[in-house]
């Protein structure tokens, strides 16, 4: 059965990609299917067992969890400075 999922790159390991749903789960997927992917960007994969049939990058999303990741740890740095 065919699912569309919106996934993240958590890292590469030899020939596969390590993914990541936004529920956490893990999806190793062929590393050549995710070509011009890096660690930490997202994608939109329709997945047939464990076969990748499309792939499209989503770089405004990748872009918008990055800033929130960034301003996450700023606000927690800023945070810890003010308690030392």
């Amino acid at each position: 059965m065919e699912k569309e999922l919106l996934l993240v790159v958590d890292r590469f390991e030899g020939g596969s990609a390590v993914c990541i749903d936004d529920d956490e789960n893990v999806f190793n997927l062929d590393k050549a299917d995710l070509s011009g992917l890096a660690e930490g960007d997202c994608f939109l994969a329709r997945i047939d067992g464990n076969k990748v049939c499309f792939v499209r990058a989503l770089p405004d999303e990748t872009a918008r969890r990055r800033e929130e990741a960034a301003a996450m740890l700023a606000a927690l740095f800023s945070k810890n400075n003010g308690q030392g």
